[in-house]
């Protein structure tokens, strides 16, 4: 006990409430009173609580970190599908121009009597061939 009588309590029913206090986790009146100690006091009441209320928390940060690094995903995808867009037009435009100019028509008729199925059905059948002969 203090050796002061202005800091000791002033009847024994009040030093019978902060026994009461002490014993039900709350903050009693002999301490000095302090965010730190009243919340450790609220938590140590309150286990259950706080600890779903923690994980609620937690579940939403994850949550929206997630949210948000999937939205910076699609951006740098968005993004990478103009550039491609971009580029096949720039060369779908070259190729328009360059079967706009003098002797494209020439050109055209070399590439379509050497055109892919054609050489495609050379191919098969070489295929078909080799694999008779085994």
């Amino acid at each position: 006990m203090k050796k002061a009588p202005g800091e000791r309590y002033a009847t024994v029913d009040a030093f019978a409430e902060d026994l009461r206090r002490y014993l039900h986790h709350e903050p009693v009146s002999a301490r000095a009173d302090s965010l730190a100690y009243r919340a450790a006091k609220f938590v140590r009441r309150h286990r259950v609580a706080v600890g779903a209320a923690a994980l609620v928390a937690l579940a939403l940060i994850a949550g929206v970190t997630g949210t948000i690094w999937q939205a910076l995903e699609a951006a740098r995808q968005r993004d990478r599908a103009l550039l491609q867009l971009q580029r096949a037009e720039t060369a779908s435009g070259f190729v328009a121009k360059c079967s706009t100019t003098p002797g494209a028509q020439r050109n055209a008729s070399r590439l379509t009597n050497s055109s892919p199925a054609a050489r495609n059905s050379r191919s098969v059948r070489l295929k078909t061939s080799r694999s008779s002969r085994r």
